[in-house]
């Protein structure tokens, strides 16, 4: 049961999309991975697979088809499968031709085919894997260390957030259903939701200014053999010292000041290494949190079965007598609702997007909960953004440090947080409205406002929406059908769940950056900082869940996303299998144990790259014969094993071919040969790639102040209700005296809250 202060006790929900039939024809990650959520979630989810049933032992296994019903058919043929699927509201589909078999078979199915770059386009030909995604994503130049192979990641984790964004456009094509009564399709291209995932990173190139180059620098330090990562904002100083038993250094010229002390970062690090590093890592953190500062140590994947934090919150289930993770999100509704409050369908008729005349709430800041309401904003509900000038977006006023790269040029300097490139990328569709939440008046507007509206949707601390008297016990009294969604990094309970995290931080406490890192043994996080927009991406599959459900069975329900265990779900199989061997995976840059070569090559010209993955055996006899046809004679590689026993001295003749070559030629040879393989592009690369030009990646939208720009879209495509794009984020309360008026407040009242400050403008 969960407990929360002011809300009482709630009682989770479950089977919320019982009454759904699935049929999953997918026999790759990201397709099995979009039914496993839905069968998690309580719809009948069948698999059709001819795999060997002993298979389903496996991790990888367990992880993507808990929950399905088995089922052993011949899909090959058209008419059956389109018997097959006649009844199903759903189907996971593996080819175009499964697709229009859906189509003929039932109008109301929704049928959904992910791909690795499109059904059509230059690149619909090539072959993917997570390296090739990661590399046309723009994310990895900045990853890793200065004049080293930049990094890819680890897992799959492309494909399994292509399953969640087919999976929302599932949803909300579900929930479109219920007032069309007609289905549709829904595609997914997984290179496109790897690009989508590096907004912060195409900001760059959409300001005309180069991202910082990787660097040698650190920010953890090692304590009795495990990383911490320190984080510590200019206004946080003085506590950082003292929770490191470092007040000796807050005057210290070195540091004393945040641009000494960025410039000096690695002396300091160097100073707290030798004076910390015989202290264990959970004393640090400790120390840290308790200054509610943002820290964390990297998780190692087997021990992650045995974590106190997941363990209190009943984290870890089981299925068929072996362990899986826990889900994706959790939703709990009031004790006192024993019954489903009846639901007034506000969608209407004849709608051109799917969610059009939805209204949300949206008080969130920075990345995560900003694109969960972007993603909402682009399938057609009215996103209204709160801020206030004493505390406007931090994303407007990134990391409370300038930096000048990320703003746009404009007409005037007074106004750099209208220009920001993160908040326009982020809060695209959206109204802003000034309020201070924390005044009397500003709480009981947001009150008026929060009643009408379908879903809220915040970023805040445990315990905040509450205090403010918009939590979820409150709003359900006065509106039985609103949905609340909190994403709280370690959720709503737990010993952890008043810890503050960053991307970076949970990137760690997820264990993902101990399997990313080169020999020598430090955890990397990757520089985008994933766990953030896959945590928006995460409440937004959440958030479609609880409109379906209040849509087919009525009520609303508060959503709990804790962020760090839904980016587990990334790298699920390789948890489970670490728990059960008791063996952590150790990095090795880009190389895989399992597969040879597979790595990052250098391209001619200045920290230019192309990544090479050799899949198979037809992929290696492609190799050899664009590079040397001799080397299918050399001994040291003649089987999988010998090239896995010899990789540096195989690299090292696979990089004398690529370093006099451009990257996007030699990628394009390779894959002709059957070799999967792309240019590591640059953020500013991406505007120009012919495979996001053709999926539409980019949509050019209208700004008051910066003019038009290109912004990443959303990359999941609806046959019938497509959402749509139509302006760049919102200046700072552009639209406040039009919403205020649309609930009431008058101009007077108007008038008196702007004199009083309440929905003051102009940062302060």
């Amino acid at each position: 049961m969960l407990q929360t202060s002011a809300s009482g006790s709630l009682r989770r929900v479950s089977e919320m999309l019982q009454g759904l039939t699935v049929f999953d024809a997918s026999n790759e990650v990201a397709g099995r991975f979009c039914a496993r959520l839905m069968a998690d979630n309580g719809a009948g989810v069948t698999l059709s697979t001819s795999e060997e049933v002993s298979s389903a032992s496996a991790p990888t296994w367990r992880h993507l088809n808990a929950g399905k019903r088995l089922e052993s058919w011949d899909i090959s043929d058209q008419q059956i499968f389109g018997e097959r699927v006649r009844g199903s509201d759903i189907v996971i589909c593996n080819s175009s031709w499964q697709v229009q078999a859906c189509r003929s078979a039932n109008e109301r199915i929704i049928a959904v085919l992910i791909t690795p770059f499109g059904q059509q386009g230059p690149y619909s030909g090539w072959r993917g894997t997570e390296v090739i995604y990661q590399a046309l994503s723009g994310s990895m130049p900045n990853n890793g260390k200065a004049a080293m192979p930049p990094l890819y990641g680890c897992g799959d984790r492309a494909s399994y957030a292509a399953g969640v964004m087919a999976y929302c456009g599932a949803m909300a094509a579900v929930v479109e259903r219920g007032v069309s009564q007609k289905g549709q399709n829904v595609d997914v291209a997984i290179a496109e939701v790897a690009a989508a995932m590096t907004t912060g990173a195409v900001a760059f190139g959409y300001s005309g200014k180069a991202p910082a180059a990787r660097t040698t620098a650190q920010t953890m330090i090692c304590c009795s053999g495990e990383w911490v990562l320190l984080w510590c904002y200019p206004f946080q100083w003085e506590d950082f010292c003292i929770a490191l038993d470092a007040i000796d250094l807050y005057d210290d010229p070195r540091f004393a000041e945040q641009g000494e002390r960025a410039v000096n970062w690695q002396m300091l690090l160097e100073i707290l290494q030798d004076r910390l590093g015989d202290r264990t890592a959970d004393e640090i953190v400790a120390k840290l949190r308790g200054r509610k500062l943002i820290t964390a140590k990297s998780e190692r994947p087997s021990q992650m079965g045995d974590n106190p934090h997941l363990n209190a919150r009943g984290y870890w289930q089981e299925h068929d007598g072996r362990r899986v993770l826990g889900p994706l999100f959790r939703a709990y509704r009031s004790e006192e609702d024993t019954e489903n409050s009846p639901f007034d369908n506000r969608l209407g008729s004849e709608i051109a997007s799917p969610l059009s005349r939805l209204r949300v709430f949206d008080l969130t800041t920075a990345w995560a909960g900003p694109m969960a309401g972007r993603y909402l904003a682009f399938l057609g509900p009215d996103v209204i953004h709160v801020e206030h000038a004493s505390k406007p977006d931090l994303w407007r006023h990134h990391r409370q440090v300038y930096n000048d790269a990320l703003y746009v040029e404009g007409g005037n300097p007074e106004r750099r947080y209208n220009r920001n490139a993160l908040f326009n990328s982020q809060n695209i569709n959206k109204r802003s409205l000034c309020l201070d939440l924390k005044s009397p008046e500003g709480a009981r507007i947001a009150k008026q406002i929060a009643e009408h509206c379908d879903v809220i949707l915040t970023n805040f601390t445990p315990g905040t929406l509450d205090r403010l008297g918009i939590g979820y016990k409150a709003l359900s009294q006065l509106n039985p059908n609103v949905i609340v969604c909190e994403m709280p990094a370690f959720g709503l309970s737990g010993p952890q769940r008043d810890a503050l995290a960053v991307g970076a931080t949970m990137e760690m406490a997820a264990a993902m950056s101990a399997m990313v890192g080169y020999r020598e043994g430090t955890p990397t996080t990757t520089g985008p900082h994933l766990p953030d927009p896959i945590g928006g991406l995460n409440a937004t599959a959440a958030i479609l869940t609880a409109l379906v459900h209040r849509q087919m069975h009525g009520g609303g329900q508060l959503v709990e996303v804790a962020q760090v265990e839904a980016a587990m779900q990334y790298v699920g199989a390789e948890l489970l299998e670490a728990i059960e061997t008791g063996v952590d995976r150790v990095p090795d840059g880009n190389r895989l144990a399992h597969t040879a070569p597979h790595d990052v090559f250098p391209a001619s010209g200045l920290d230019q790259w192309v990544a090479i993955a050799v899949l198979d055996d037809v992929a290696w006899y492609g190799l050899c014969q664009v590079i040397n046809p001799g080397l299918m004679q050399d001994s040291r590689f003649a089987q999988l094993e010998s090239r896995l026993a010899h990789q540096d001295a195989l690299c090292e003749l696979i990089s004398a071919w690529t370093c006099t070559r451009n990257k996007r030629d030699a990628a394009a040879t390779l894959q002709a040969a059957g070799v999967a393989a792309a240019p590591v592009l640059e953020a500013s690369e991406m505007f120009d790639d012919p495979f996001l030009a053709d999926r539409g990646a980019f949509a050019v939208l209208p700004h008051p102040e910066v003019g038009p720009r290109p912004y990443h879209t959303v990359p999941v495509r609806l046959s019938r209700t497509p959402g749509v794009d139509r302006v760049a984020g919102p200046c700072l309360g552009e639209h406040t005296d039009v919403v205020l008026a649309e609930f009431g407040v008058d101009a007077a009242q108007r008038q008196c809250l702007a004199a009083r400050g309440v929905t003051n403008a102009l940062p302060t």
